[in-house]
């Protein structure tokens, strides 16, 4: 019984390790979209420094997770897409390369 109850929480909380990233990469994508649409400097780059937050968390929780190699090459086109729009209002490759 304690086995089952050990492997159902620890499924449940690569789950929430999952969600939490995908979460995290949204996050950094909705700071791009701000950072693109204010006409203020000082929010840009407040916008973009979040971002690169974002994207910072997420990497950490992959490579301390418990993420299977099939949740990865799901998240992965969506973390290039946060890193590509890092790169891009930034001017230049994004502080955290190819870092996965």
């Amino acid at each position: 019984m304690l086995n089952a109850n050990h492997a159902a929480l620890r499924d449940s909380f690569a789950t929430q390790q999952y969600n939490f990233i995908f979460v995290e990469i949204e996050l950094g994508l909705t700071f791009c979209q701000a950072a693109r649409t204010t006409g203020r400097k000082e929010v840009k780059q407040q916008n973009i420094k979040n971002a690169k937050t974002a994207l910072a968390t997420a990497l950490k929780t992959i490579t301390r997770g418990n993420i299977s190699d099939q949740e990865a090459g799901i998240l992965k086109p969506h973390m290039d897409r946060l890193k590509a729009e890092i790169a891009d209002l930034d001017g230049g490759p994004s502080r955290h390369g190819n870092r996965q």
